[in-house]
């Protein structure tokens, strides 16, 4: 069965931009995760994320079936290094379908190679 091992948002293009990523392991047999759905809610006295909501596309995916999903179009009101968001991501097949369940973490924004 699918799960998420973990996310993380890292900027680029001097802060202006950031990119989500999230990485799904066990998926080697079932294949089943099509995308991602992740929610990043605004947090009052810290850059809000725009859009809140967005998902995932499939960037790469290795043989024992640990894909990589990214979004690279998150835009912040101002540069988010360092703060610490809770974001919650759920995969999806491909009829839209949710996949084994929605996982909730906290994620601390760093800046991108």
């Amino acid at each position: 069965m699918a799960v998420i091992r973990r996310g993380r948002i890292q900027t680029f293009d001097n802060n202006n931009k950031s990119k989500v990523i999230v990485i799904v392991g066990e998926d080697n047999e079932e294949n089943a995760v099509n995308t991602v759905a992740v929610k990043i809610p605004t947090i009052e006295g810290q850059p809000f994320p725009s859009p809140n909501n967005m998902v995932l596309e499939l960037k790469s995916e290795n043989e024992n079936g640990t894909k990589r999903f990214v979004f690279k179009e998150l835009i912040f009101s101002s540069n988010p290094v360092s703060f610490t968001y809770e974001m919650t991501a759920t995969m999806k097949d491909v009829n839209n379908n949710q996949v084994g369940d929605p996982l909730t973490i906290n994620v601390k924004v760093t800046e991108g190679e």
